[in-house]
């Protein structure tokens, strides 16, 4: 499968610190492997249905650690203790495949924003998780930073008091151009994905960080400084996925040489 950055791909710079691809990554989505390898400068996106693995919800319950149990009884209703049982269990599964080692077996630690990584098992492997209705994506890296956020395609009637507070004036002027849900959450979810990546949480100002080129090309370099003195600003690569019909999604990974691979579960 090709690279999501061929090396032909033509880069130009742009104003704002974006540098814009003139194509989109082409996508493919294929079968799992039962032992994938991130090694080389590879990551892959896996994408599950909560309603096809729900049928397995008492094995991946008991994937569980205490704490995330504990945690799944905490949402007031059903639907929610059952995705969140399954988006666990499920990424436990999946990250079992790359160490490996029993998924009952893995243990997690977190950020100072609450951002995931395994606990000593595999420092080489990172990972973030996102879901949305019935869509989950599990992205994988060999180490770098990575971030994945999908949503629903649905209106939402503080979209414009949204856009004022947390858009750029390039994304708000993609917005009168091409006013829908579907603009809104491509800005959205490109937002999103480049916040997991770096792991700031709500530390960032989404309002600095703009993605119009990501939406408008279907990818971009963006750069981002973690502290003010940082010299050399941290680049990161953002994509829109297809992820299925009805759904926004997007990517972001840090750096530039690597390739993406897609598997459908």
């Amino acid at each position: 499968m090709p690279g999501l950055l061929p090396p032909e791909l033509a880069v130009k710079d742009t104003p704002g610190h974006v540098r814009s691809f003139l194509g989109k990554p082409e996508l493919r989505w294929t079968a799992a492997p039962s032992a994938p390898e991130v090694h080389g400068a590879v990551v892959h996106l896996w994408r599950l249905s909560f309603g096809k693995e729900a049928a397995g919800l008492s094995r991946l319950q008991g994937l569980l650690s205490g704490e995330e149990r504990e945690r799944s009884q905490r949402f007031r209703f059903e639907r929610d203790r059952d995705h969140y049982a399954i988006g666990r269990g499920v990424l436990r599964t999946i990250l079992s495949r790359y160490v490996p080692a029993d998924p009952a077996s893995l243990r997690f630690e977190y950020g100072p924003q609450g951002k995931p990584a395994l606990a000593g098992a595999a420092p080489w492997l990172s990972f973030n998780l996102s879901h949305s209705s019935d869509c989950l994506l599990v992205l994988v890296g060999d180490g770098r930073k990575v971030g994945v956020d999908v949503e629903e395609l649905r209106s939402n009637p503080d979209e414009a008091d949204i856009a004022a507070s947390l858009y750029s004036g390039a994304e708000r002027e993609l917005l009168k151009l091409a006013s829908s849900s579907e603009t809104f959450l491509a800005c959205w979810t490109l937002k999103e994905a480049w916040v997991k990546a770096i792991g700031g949480g709500l530390s960032i100002p989404l309002i600095d960080m703009d993605v119009s080129q990501a939406v408008l090309q279907g990818s971009a370099v963006v750069e981002y400084s973690t502290t003010v003195e940082q010299e050399n600003p941290n680049s990161y690569t953002l994509a829109r996925i297809n992820a299925g019909d009805g759904y926004a999604a997007a990517i972001c990974v840090a750096g530039v040489d690597y390739q993406l691979r897609c598997f459908d579960c």
